[in-house]
């Protein structure tokens, strides 16, 4: 994880923060800090393409072989 960042769920919003398909995201959260971290993901730098190359490949490899269904 970036240093930047604090927590997994902030760098899960950047992720998809980081796609310009996506215009907005609505995060849930149960306690004040969440909500002020969750904020706080919008103002972080990009993930950059390394880090989402090795996402993609880890759902590639990992994620989409257990999916069962037509998706």
């Amino acid at each position: 994880m970036p240093e930047e960042y604090t927590s997994m769920s902030q760098m899960a919003l950047r992720w998809v923060l980081d796609h310009d398909a996506i215009s907005v995201v609505i995060p849930g959260a149960s306690k004040p800090e969440h909500v002020k971290l969750n904020a706080s993901a919008s103002d972080l730098q990009p993930l950059g393409k390394e880090v989402h190359e090795k996402l993609y490949n880890l759902y590639k490899n990992k994620v989409e072989p257990l999916i069962q269904g037509h998706y």
